[in-house]
């Protein structure tokens, strides 16, 4: 459906166990989400505050890329573009961006040591 339209959505209710089917309206997802999300620019605005001159430089350049299956949040760029004045861009394949990324941290597990805390 698309992103502004009411959903009925089926499951069980926590407080009695029972089956119930509702329908979920955009808003009450956005009210839902609102917390995590927040945190998510904060924590983007935190890093690039907190960046190296030249790295900083680099995103600045060349925006923030999102990957991930939190970047198919529809509206989520903008924010996060209005958060931190960098343009944002979507890659093509968000999540097998992510399962791409892991598989490269496992074949060079070794240089990932260096980031422990051990």
């Amino acid at each position: 459906p698309p992103a502004d339209t009411a959903v009925e959505i089926s499951g069980r209710e926590l407080v009695s166990g029972l089956p119930r089917t509702m329908i979920l309206q955009p808003e009450e997802v956005r009210q839902a989400i609102d917390e995590p999300v927040r945190a998510m620019i904060d924590s983007a605005v935190k890093c690039l505050a907190q960046s190296p001159p030249e790295l900083a430089q680099d995103i600045i350049l060349r925006g923030i890329h999102l990957v991930g299956g939190g970047s198919l949040l529809k509206g989520l760029s903008e924010r996060l573009a209005r958060a931190t004045s960098v343009d944002v861009h979507h890659v093509s394949a968000p999540l097998e961006t992510v399962v791409r990324g892991a598989g490269k941290c496992l074949e060079d597990i070794e240089a990932l040591s260096a980031f422990s805390d051990d």
